[in-house]
């Protein structure tokens, strides 16, 4: 706390400022308009020693609070070249008996960001992959290989 004129003024902490993803990574948020603690992982980020492409299971990854990442973004930024794709599930799979409705991952283009997550992304997120999408191998209800169809923003 600071004090502003005998007004005690709350600064945010770090966690709460919002933090500038840096141009070539990717960057997950806990809250939305690019908010609370920040994951920056390895797995997706090609400029980072231990990238793969994608990262099957998100309870492996960890905002800088410490908080696990999977089903817990709500912002998101993609300041690579590349696509990234959310998958609701793990191990790249999109057909959750949660939802029934997402048929295949969704894209986020090369340079763009969102301050806020729509209803079925937002703490929703169990996979990624880059470049590519990767398909589940498995049917869903509706008779379509999961990872067949591509929710796009655009």
């Amino acid at each position: 706390m600071a004090a502003l004129a005998g007004n005690l003024v709350a600064l945010p902490t770090e966690a709460q400022a919002a933090w500038k993803c840096p141009d070539g990574y990717f960057c997950m948020y806990e809250n939305s308009n690019y908010t609370g603690s920040v994951a920056v992982i390895p797995e997706v980020n090609e400029k980072m020693s231990g990238y793969t492409g994608g990262i099957a299971n998100l309870r492996n990854a960890h905002f800088t609070n410490g908080k696990i990442v999977d089903d817990a973004v709500s912002s998101v930024v993609n300041n690579t070249s590349q696509n990234i794709f959310f998958y609701s599930d793990h191990d790249y799979n999109s057909s959750s008996g949660e939802n029934p409705y997402v048929w295949g991952p969704t894209v986020i283009r090369p340079h763009q960001g969102w301050p806020t997550m729509n209803a079925l992304e937002n703490d929703n997120i169990g996979s990624i992959s880059v470049g590519q999408k990767h398909y589940c191998g498995h049917v869903n209800f509706h008779g379509w290989k999961c990872g067949a169809w591509i929710s796009d923003r655009n």
